[in-house]
């Protein structure tokens, strides 16, 4: 794609994934399957034998705190990982801060 085009389509603009598809942005739609089995036939790689990597970003004392506190009570079995918690209560936090501005 040229510069000028993609100057054309960016400046912040958001699309669906059919748009993207047919402004030229992505070849197709699909999900992390798809893209792994594209990786692997880019590099040909077999999909079996290829190690998939998944970094998760790192937690804050917060995060580690309610996940641990989840995990050591045994509450994960009722509200899942301690982590989206975490993250739940932290963007609550935020919210509620704006609300008080």
């Amino acid at each position: 794609m040229k510069p000028d085009e993609v100057r054309e389509l960016g400046g912040g603009r958001v699309y669906t994934g059919r748009q993207a598809v047919g402004n030229g942005l992505v070849d197709e739609l699909g999900g992390l399957d798809l893209a792994i089995d594209r990786a692997c036939e880019e590099i040909g790689v077999e999909r079996e034998d290829a190690t998939i990597l998944t970094v998760r970003q790192s937690s804050s004392f917060f995060e580690q705190f309610v996940s641990r506190t989840v995990a050591s009570l045994g509450l994960h079995r009722f509200f899942g990982r301690g982590e989206t918690h975490a993250t739940d209560l932290t963007e609550l936090r935020a919210v509620k801060g704006l609300l008080d501005r």
